[in-house]
């Protein structure tokens, strides 16, 4: 049984045990295997796994451990014999695919790691370092492959923009392809060579045998001697023998061409026997590396403290893994790096974590509520979704139309403000007095938690609460286990979001790769140059100007949902109850900071990403933007939105207030209206033509363009201010003051 939170699954356990009779029919100690409960897991609790009928581990330490330990965990001996358990569960909260950016040093850093970290303790007093250098070496073979593909990925030609013209900015970037055929093609190098080495040793080894022992020279003898060994390891060959005999017999061979004598069998004999040697070690770079990492995971340890921060072994692995999707940034120049001052070559690696779950011998369930939202289980050949709704009482959304993305929150001070902006409109909105914080959920990006606290809104992990915050619950970052599994907001009825979690473009094309083998398919069968200019465009500018832009919007807007919804399920509205004059008790209200325009105010098919988020989440909860009880919304303060003729500076502003200051009554033409803001009659009516611009035109022409008459001649047409019943009235000074009231849930 797997979920991301600890204390929820020791308390789902517990519970379900003393429900089915307590400790008497399931023992604890001898039946349940605890591989997350806090403490490091012992050297007897691994052991007890093939033992235990229930194992309980957190699904990050499932995905952290090796393949040996994950069938361990799902084994039992049943009558001396190893069976797989019944079933596998895991509460959501898996994390399908892992997304890792590396940049090209990175990767050369990490090779020269495993030669500063790898010490066996065999080797004491001989063979000091032998390891360590094999591992340096298998490693440069893998870089090696991978330098080709960088080589391969520059010399790509772009195509060039839709308009003819050619592009300013050059990204190279690609899928890594071809490993797999060119490890092939090694194999075959150096077993053919392997099959002409041999015969040409045993024919050395016989003509020196031909002499007599006293009339050989010492490195005759010598060559005699090893070459038996050679010789009998090389015809002994067989699919168990081990990669390393291979390469070692390879390796003899080469350093024994120095004992013949110059000549065309020398030379021969050493080309022949280099070129099988590097073949056999590009051929089994991956598998013999991946060996020696995990038997000596522990000496390195020990030895890489200083190297703490950078990529694992495992990262390093996963770049050449065949099953892993793979992107390679050969380059990066022009407008495609504007601002940027990294490094041009970056490799980036999808892991499809799926694969770790053995649901071809066991059955595995995934329980998840927004299966059939959630794009996690777009794999069809994988998932079979059976759809259900978790039963939920009324949600109520308030919408602050405040700047709230990622890349706006980066700017100095604005993520800040945000925070700020939240606590204060909550505290003027309620009353610091009437907000329990007991019953309200703080949600927002993990970068900003530290905001979270100083604003006085809620204290995150491990920060020690002052008593003044709004919430007092734990501070939930997305994507973290607060958010997707934890119980401890379970009677909370006010849910504060401060923006939301939208993956960038270019992981999810890498995920949507990893999940669906007909869109990898796709990619691949595309012409070299025309995918290369799509991967840049995505990598670049965000896909909004790739012709997958569609389909990777769609996969996020499902992750966006998904996340979201998932969320406002921590809350009470789980706590439902059959009886609908209880349903107010269990009600929620979640004020979301997003930027958008109203809901209902504009045509659906011009929404922007966050505009359709809120709309589609809205629609899951059956919250309708029309009634009050289920929408409301709250111009931005920060950044309120004017419309064209509300803009200060603008053309459209001068001419609305040069209209304004008209008296009622005053005739005037357009080539006034021109002359009054400066501007020319052709450039002036390309403006009014704009769609954002009709509005006040609309207004100055009148309804039905009854302020608009027909003048004589060619004088064109002639406009009237209009005099309203407010022009009538004398002026005087009027103050409107607004409450705004929140009352889905009883704050209370």
């Amino acid at each position: 049984m797997m979920t991301d939170s600890n204390q929820r699954l020791k308390d789902d356990i517990e519970s379900a045990i003393h429900q089915q009779g307590g400790t008497e029919w399931l023992k604890v100690k001898n039946d349940v295997a605890w591989l997350s409960d806090w403490d490091t897991v012992e050297a007897a609790e691994w052991k007890t796994l093939i033992l235990s009928h229930l194992v309980a581990l957190s699904t990050q330490r499932f995905l952290m451990v090796n393949q040996d330990v994950r069938k361990n965990a799902c084994t039992i001996y049943r009558m001396g014999q190893p069976h797989w358990k019944d079933a596998l569960f895991c509460d959501e909260a898996i994390q399908d695919v892992d997304s890792q950016s590396w940049f090209y040093s990175d990767i050369k850093r990490q090779v020269g790691i495993f030669r500063e970290t790898i010490r066996p303790e065999s080797e004491w007093e001989e063979n000091i370092g032998r390891t360590a250098k094999r591992a340096e070496l298998y490693a440069e073979r893998l870089v090696e492959d991978l330098q080709l593909e960088i080589d391969r990925i520059n010399a790509i030609k772009l195509p060039d923009n839709s308009s003819g013209t050619k592009a300013e900015g050059q990204m190279h970037i690609d899928l890594y392809l071809g490993r797999e055929e060119r490890n092939a093609e090694y194999g075959k190098v150096w077993r053919e060579k392997w099959d002409q080495i041999l015969s040409i040793v045993t024919d050395i080894r016989d003509d020196i045998k031909a002499v007599k022992k006293d009339m050989r020279s010492p490195s005759e003898n010598r060559l005699f001697s090893d070459l038996a060994k050679v010789i009998k390891n090389m015809s002994n060959l067989s699919e168990k023998t081990r990669p390393e005999t291979i390469v070692s017999t390879l390796e003899d061979i080469v350093n024994l061409t120095k004992l013949l004598p110059i000549g065309g069998i020398r030379a021969g004999l050493k080309d022949i026997a280099g070129t099988a040697l590097e073949a056999a070690e590009r051929f089994f770079a991956l598998s013999e590396l991946k060996k020696i990492l995990k038997n000596n995971c522990d000496n390195m340890y020990q030895n890489s403290e200083h190297v703490r921060d950078t990529m694992t072994a495992e990262q390093f692995l996963d770049i050449f893994r065949y099953e892993n999707v793979v992107f390679v940034q050969g380059s990066n120049y022009g407008d495609d790096k504007i601002d940027d001052k990294m490094g041009q070559i970056k490799v980036h690696v999808f892991r499809y974590n799926m694969q770790f779950l053995p649901h071809k011998n066991m059955p595995c369930f995934i329980f998840d509520g927004t299966g059939h939202i959630n794009p996690a289980y777009d794999n069809v050949e994988l998932f079979e979704v059976k759809h259900y709704d978790k039963p939920r009482t009324h949600v109520g959304f308030v919408q602050m139309d405040e700047k709230m993305s990622k890349t706006f929150l980066q700017g100095a001070g604005n993520a800040d403000r945000l925070y700020g902006r939240m606590h204060d409109f909550l505290v003027k909105t309620y009353g610091k007095e009437n907000l329990n914080p007991e019953k309200i959920m703080i949600s927002g990006l993990k970068e900003h938690e530290n905001l979270a606290f100083t604003n006085k809104l809620a204290a995150p992990d491990g920060y020690e609460r002052t008593g003044e915050e709004i919430s007092s619950h734990t501070y939930a970052s997305f994507g973290s286990k607060f958010c997707t599994g934890e119980n401890i907001y379970k009677d909370c009825y006010l849910l504060c979001k401060i923006s939301t979690l939208r993956l960038r473009q270019e992981v999810v094309l890498g995920q949507m790769c990893c999940r669906d083998k007909s869109f990898l398919d796709r990619l691949l069968k595309m012409n070299e140059g025309y995918r290369a200019r799509q991967l840049q465009l995505i990598f670049a500018y965000h896909a909004e100007k790739s012709d997958l832009a569609e389909e990777i919007d769609d996969v996020a807007l499902r992750t966006a949902m998904a996340s979201v919804i998932q969320e406002i399920y921590r809350l009470r509205i789980r706590g439902w109850c059959e009886d609908s004059a209880d349903a107010k008790k269990y009600d929620i209200t979640v004020i979301w900071a997003i930027r958008g325009r109203k809901q209902g105010t504009y045509n659906s098919s011009e929404e922007d990403f966050y505009e359709r988020l809120l709309r589609k989440v809205m629609e899951y909860f059956g919250a309708d933007y029309s009634k009050k009880e289920d929408y409301r919304y709250i111009p931005s303060k920060m950044h309120p939105r004017f419309e064209s003729h509300q803009k200060p500076g603008t053309k459209m502003n001068k001419l609305f207030e040069w209209w304004q200051n008209l008296k009622p009554g005053t005739e005037f033409t357009k080539n006034d209206m021109c002359d009054a803001i400066g501007m020319k009659k052709n450039v002036f009516n390309a403006m009014l033509s704009k769609p954002q611009n009709q509005e006040i035109v609309q207004m100055i022409r009148g309804e039905n363009d009854c302020n608009v008459r027909k003048a004589k001649g060619r004088a064109g047409y002639i406009y009237t201010k209009p005099v309203t019943e407010d022009d009538e009235k004398p002026a005087e000074e009027t103050v409107v003051y607004e409450q705004q009231t929140l009352d889905f849930t009883n704050v209370m």
